[in-house]
């Protein structure tokens, strides 16, 4: 009761009164501490139960060191995990797929990516099933250490074995390719996705979407939103935002004006991010017409501006030849509080 509750401090209150009335005291009872205190997030007190296991000379079990591994990993103590893991291979005792998920889990925390790939390496050696989780973890322990290349051959790797890629599969591995600039990759992500029927959200395109953006693909952003639309999907912020941007890296500022004009239709707001850009967009090929009317836009919906606004407001008033407009740019930072 009290390990499903999570009440370790009354777990912990009967395993100290079991000597004193003269019980045997069993891995069993002690598992069900450990894991009480896992759910109470006392990882303290969950190794000191297992090391009381040593002093009543208990054997401990895989269902000991997965609920002692738990309690630190919630607490982001890998180092501490770690450390279990050796203890419970040198003890002999059987790791199963829990054991590793929580293991790796723990490394991704702290962008461990070599030690989970420790791991991963011991799973395999050990005959031990990995599944969609065991992965999950190792390319985002990868992601977060910044070894991009290696979180993509593990998602290779996952392709080409018997385990299935889930949403959070996806998500991560495309998250990568957004880092590295891998946009093809992410484009072919897409299309495993689409070719295995798994559900494509708005969150994965939208990491897509924004890795074509990163390397000035706006033709593939484009093709993705196209896509979006065709599947009746959901646009959000993120989504005009990012390929409002990828229109204005290739200069496609009629592309960006229809996007931006298209947000009030879906009824998204605009932000300093999307207003920025399609500006910027407009600036670009010389259209300060449209770029100021998309400033009184942004005053229309309470946008607070941002310094590359304003220089960018400053380049438009410029070529209108409006040098009072122009003046009067660096006054409105000054009221916005707006760094230069």
């Amino acid at each position: 009761a009290c390990e499903k509750n999570g009440e370790w401090e009354k777990a912990l209150q009967l395993v100290g009164a079991i000597p004193h009335c003269k019980m045997n005291c069993t891995n069993v009872t002690l598992n069900a501490a450990i894991s009480a205190c896992e759910k109470g997030c006392e990882w303290t007190k969950a190794l000191q139960l297992f090391c009381t296991m040593a002093q009543f000379e208990i054997e401990s079990d895989t269902i000991t060191l997965n609920a002692g591994l738990s309690a630190c990993e919630r607490v982001r103590k890998w180092k501490t995990v770690w450390q279990l893991f050796n203890v419970m291979t040198q003890g002999k005792i059987e790791a199963d797929t829990i054991t590793v998920n929580v293991a790796i889990g723990a490394c991704r925390k702290d962008g461990a990516w070599e030690e989970a790939l420790q791991l991963l390496s011991a799973m395999a050696q050990s005959k031990v099933e990995s599944n969609a989780i065991t992965l999950n973890a190792a390319i985002g322990s990868c992601e977060k250490g910044g070894q991009w290349e290696k979180a993509i051959q593990l998602f290779r790797m996952m392709a080409r074995s018997k385990v299935e890629p889930d949403t959070l599969t996806y998500v991560a591995a495309i998250s990568v390719c957004k880092k590295a600039c891998r946009w093809e990759e992410a484009l072919r992500m897409i299309g495993i996705m689409t070719s295995s029927w798994a559900e494509c959200g708005t969150t994965i395109y939208n990491a897509t979407i924004s890795t074509c953006e990163k390397v000035g693909e706006w033709e593939k952003a484009l093709q993705l939103f196209t896509l979006m639309m065709q599947g009746n999907m959901n646009f959000d912020l993120i989504t005009f935002s990012t390929v409002i941007s990828a229109f204005a890296k290739g200069g496609e500022w009629e592309k960006a004006w229809c996007l931006f004009s298209m947000m009030e239709e879906r009824k998204v707001a605009p932000d300093t991010v999307s207003s920025s850009a399609a500006i910027g967009a407009c600036q670009k090929r010389g259209e300060w017409e449209k770029a100021l009317q998309l400033f009184s836009v942004m005053s229309y919906h309470r946008v607070e501006p941002n310094a590359i606004t304003f220089n960018t407001m400053i380049s438009v008033c410029e070529k209108a030849g409006n040098w009072e407009m122009a003046l009067a740019q660096p006054m409105l930072m000054a009221h916005g509080k707006v760094e230069l």
